[in-house]
């Protein structure tokens, strides 16, 4: 279904189809990696790619919401439930780009969190941050996931 409406959306330009065409399966790939990655250290499949759906799907509702456009790789449940390389790959696909930021302790909270980039005081830490914006992308690898994910629980 995703490479159908990624051929469709790519219209019949030549390149513009090609770009389309290796995004589609380059999610694809990172998608069976992820899984394996999961399967590899005894974690479930079903899960990890849904953890990539959940996260993916928020962003597509949410697009202006700061809170689900940047992920904190240290983050426990980051770590457990996205914490495959393969997974950041999709994520880095999908238009996430890795920034090392500083929490700073101050006395009120901001609403960004407290993040800064780094060469404040602090501790460095590696954030996934949605910054390219591209519903188009954003969409393309979220289809590959959730046709993935509706994939995996038929078969349950």
């Amino acid at each position: 279904a995703a490479a159908a409406a990624a051929a469709t959306a790519a219209g019949d330009g030549g390149a513009a189809n090609d770009v389309v065409l290796q995004k589609l399966q380059k999610a694809q790939d990172l998608l069976q990696q992820v899984q394996q990655q999961a399967n590899q250290v005894g974690a479930s499949s079903i899960a990890a790619v849904q953890a990539v759906a959940g996260v993916l799907s928020s962003l597509a509702k949410h697009p202006d919401e700061p809170k689900y456009g940047r992920l904190r790789c240290s983050n426990t449940a980051f770590q457990r439930k996205l914490g495959y390389p393969a997974a950041v790959q999709l994520l880095l696909l999908a238009g996430f780009v890795e920034k090392q930021l500083v929490w700073q302790q101050t006395g009120s909270p901001t609403a960004q969190g407290d993040l800064q980039t780094a060469g404040g005081a602090g501790v460095p830490e590696l954030v996934l941050v949605y910054a390219r914006h591209d519903p188009g992308l954003l969409w393309l690898v979220l289809s590959v996931v959730q046709d993935a994910e509706g994939r995996l629980l038929g078969s349950c």
